[in-house]
């Protein structure tokens, strides 16, 4: 094995321990507060981690994805002053994106039920997340993209949602009520925190250099990270779609139900997310190089690997639905025909492999961005009618349904324009 592939190797295991203490934490999380705000109240905080991530997408303008690519290019090629330059450039812009998203936020806050509805209670106390979501989401990038793996994963999967579980838990010891909008609060704060230490881990690796960057530079820049905004931000909007228009047209018991299965089935998501973060960063480098061979037997290990763990985790959440469900209240057991439809859209996402790496790293991100917009303005077009026919369960259906439309899609232009096939492929084992 060479010291390249060691290094895949510990990244793809440091990527996956994180991933699955993440799912751990995150998921204890979602069943301690369900149990601890009751339905509506738990449907308010279910509603706004749901929903603003969507728009701490748009607040970042795509640089932390042209942070993986940047940061390691300009550290390659020794030029501290544009490395420094980008850092700060990115920085700024994302903060200043960051404040706009939340005045925005503020604004769409009359339109969100009735007044005093838990949601816009819930969404007008959020709406700082946007900036902080934005920040973080940027030093996260950046670390990964200078493949400090543990340290770019840990904070958003594993520190933020223990810290938000014990701030929550002492506040109830401490013979306090808990509601949402104070949930939101506490989360606020574990998040603000983990800005400044995802910045000290970061400042030890940001050249002690004058920043300078040129207008071509910015142009160069926007020209990468705004069609990844864009695909990350429809990519993230199809999963959040049924939670958002829920949210419009029914109560915030219908948005903790289907959030709740929603969070159950995408335990099968930590595997393939796990490949996604390590692949990321050396797809570019191998396809560039033209070796394609390794780069495929790389992708059709992994996506195998990542789909043998998955079935097993699949079979299990089937066959135990109810009793799963009801960790979060006895009122939650109905999402169990939801859950199932979404453990099906699972497993087309892990199958499909890691088209999203495979399309954006190697330069065809506008490709991408293309077939997601599509695929997102279905989904957006679809959604309300699915839910005004079937409620929580039309909205799975549509989920479903993008699953299959997308990665379809996706996995034959891979293959078009790359030459990697990156799906699950039964019987036949790479060299």
């Amino acid at each position: 094995m060479s010291a390249g592939d060691r290094l895949i190797f510990r990244g793809a295991a440091v990527s996956y321990v994180i991933r699955v203490l993440g799912v751990g934490a995150g998921l204890g999380l979602h069943v301690a507060l369900a149990r601890w705000l009751g339905e509506s109240e738990y449907g308010g905080y279910a509603f706004v981690t749901s929903v603003l991530p969507i728009v701490g997408i748009l607040a970042t303008l795509g640089l932390p994805m042209a942070a993986v690519r940047f940061w390691p290019e300009y550290g390659a090629a020794s030029d501290s002053a544009r490395l420094a330059g980008f850092h700060a450039f990115s920085t700024r812009a994302v903060i200043g994106a960051g404040a706009a998203g939340l005045l925005l936020t503020l604004l769409a806050v009359p339109f969100l039920g009735a007044e005093g509805n838990v949601i816009r209670r819930s969404t007008l106390v959020a709406s700082p997340l946007i900036p902080i979501l934005a920040l973080i989401r940027y030093r996260q990038e950046a670390l990964r993209g200078l493949k400090r793996i543990a340290a770019s994963q840990a904070f958003e999967q594993v520190i933020l949602p223990v810290g938000i579980l014990l701030a929550a838990g002492a506040w109830i010891l401490g013979g306090r009520s808990l509601d949402a909008p104070t949930v939101i609060l506490i989360h606020l704060g574990v998040a603000a925190a983990g800005i400044v230490g995802l910045g000290r881990l970061l400042r030890r690796d940001i050249p002690d250099a004058v920043p300078a960057w040129t207008r071509q530079d910015m142009r160069v820049w926007l020209a990468v990270s705004l069609p990844l905004m864009g695909s990350t931000f429809v990519s993230g909007f199809m999963p959040r779609a049924a939670p958002l228009f829920l949210g419009i047209q029914g109560s915030p018991a219908s948005v903790a139900h289907y959030v709740a299965a929603f969070k159950l089935a995408t335990v099968l998501k930590f595997s393939l997310s796990a490949v996604n973060a390590i692949l990321a960063p050396t797809v570019a480098e191998r396809y560039g190089r033209g070796d394609r061979a390794a780069l495929q037997a790389e992708v059709s290990r992994t996506v195998r690997r990542a789909f043998a763990i998955t079935v097993p985790i699949a079979l299990a959440i089937v066959a135990f639905r109810g009793p799963l469900l009801s960790l979060f209240g006895e009122g939650f057991v109905v999402g169990s025909r939801v859950l199932l439809i979404l453990v099906g859209a699972e497993l087309v996402n892990v199958a499909a492999g890691p088209v999203g790496p495979l399309l954006t790293m190697t330069g065809h991100q506008r490709f991408y961005l293309g077939v997601l917009s599509a695929v997102a303005a279905v989904t957006a077009g679809a959604m309300p009618l699915a839910i005004a026919a079937g409620g929580i369960e039309g909205a799975a259906w549509v989920a479903l349904l993008a699953a299959v439309l997308w990665n379809g899609i996706l996995a034959a232009g891979t293959i078009r324009r790359t030459g990697i096939a990156p799906y699950l492929t039964v019987g036949r084992r790479s060299a």
